[in-house]
Parts: C-alpha cells; sequence; structure tokens
C-alpha cells in the first residue's frame, strides 16, 4: 500500500476556506518537460512511502527531503516532509511545502524563458489519485555543487512544516 501524498495550503477566511497551495503556483511555473518528470518522480515517491534515494533527492535532515529536477540551465526543487511510522509505509503522509527554481544563467548567459502556458493540473491530479487510495541544514548542493537551495528556502519549508504538525486539519489541501 501506498503512502498519502498532500499539499501544504494556507488556511483563510474565504469562500472555500483555504488559499491555493504554494506549490501548485510554483509548479505552474515549471517548464512543462520538467513538470513531467516531477509528476513521474511524485508517483514513485507515493509507491515508496517517501523512500526515495539517488541523484534526485536532496537530504536537509530530519523529515525535510527536496525532489531535484535539473533541464538545460535550470534546476527545480520540491522540499517535502515524510511523517509517520518508519516501518509501515501505509501510514506515512508525504507533505509538499515548498517549491524552489534555481536558474544558472552562466551557462548560457540568460535566464530561462517564462513558460506561461504550464499549468498546476499534472501536480493537482496527482495529488487527487492520492489522496483517494528549526529542522534541516541550509544549502543542500546538487549537481556537482554548481547550484544551491537558499537556506532561506529550507527554513520557510521547515515553518510550514511546524505550522501542518501544530494544525494538519488547517494545512492540508484537499481536491473534492
Amino acid at each position: 500500500m501506498a503512502a498519502t501524498i498532500v499539499a501544504y495550503s494556507e488556511p483563510f477566511s474565504g469562500v472555500a476556506g483555504k488559499a491555493e497551495p504554494p506549490v501548485f503556483d510554483w509548479f505552474a511555473g515549471v517548464r512543462p518537460r520538467s513538470q513531467l518528470k516531477f509528476i513521474a518522480l511524485l508517483e514513485l515517491l507515493e509507491q515508496r512511502g517517501g523512500d526515495l534515494e539517488g541523484p534526485h533527492v536532496l537530504d536537509f535532515g530530519g523529515p525535510l527531503r527536496g525532489l531535484r529536477c535539473c533541464v538545460e540551465d535550470c534546476c527545480y526543487v520540491l522540499i517535502y516532509a515524510v511523517l509517520g511510522p518508519p516501518v509501515d509505509v501505509s501510514s506515512r503522509t508525504v507533505v509538499l511545502l515548498h517549491g524552489v527554481t534555481i536558474d544558472d544563467p552562466t551557462k548560457h548567459g540568460q535566464p530561462p524563458p517564462a513558460t506561461g502556458a504550464t499549468s498546476q493540473s499534472g501536480l493537482a491530479a496527482m495529488l487527487a489519485d492520492s489522496e483517494s487510495g528549526s529542522r534541516g541544514s541550509a544549502g543542500a548542493r546538487t549537481e556537482g555543487g554548481v547550484r544551491l537551495v537558499p537556506p532561506a528556502d529550507v527554513r520557510i519549508a521547515a515553518a510550514r512544516l511546524e505550522a501542518f504538525e501544530a494544525q494538519p486539519e488547517c494545512h492540508t489541501h484537499t481536491t473534492d
């Protein structure tokens, strides 16, 4: 049985009760080729209950991890946490906390073009499928140390995780 993947959401007093998860907004700006890779990695993460290793996973310490996807001159990192008992994969929850885009303009002389046409539907669909069925060290290195995840982004993810753990019902995005 697989883990459950949820997205962190900020509560607000609007009609729907919650804001759109920050990772959805970030994911909309990820290049389409990288979006497809992320969806495949998230499906693998779900199947393995958060137990992924290798070149696509960064360890920020504690439960904080990062899924990494680099394409051409841009690297994307989706910071997540794995919560639940280590021996029971089906009882684990993977919480998507924060997305980071790391452009490398030194490779080609300029930042990558804006995508504009990408959508959140792939990530939202993955989460819908999943639902039916200070921590961390800053500066995790990727691609031989060329790119770094800024410490401020790791702190944002850690703060969101604290808020999620304190009130999971207020910070869990669910798709209807």
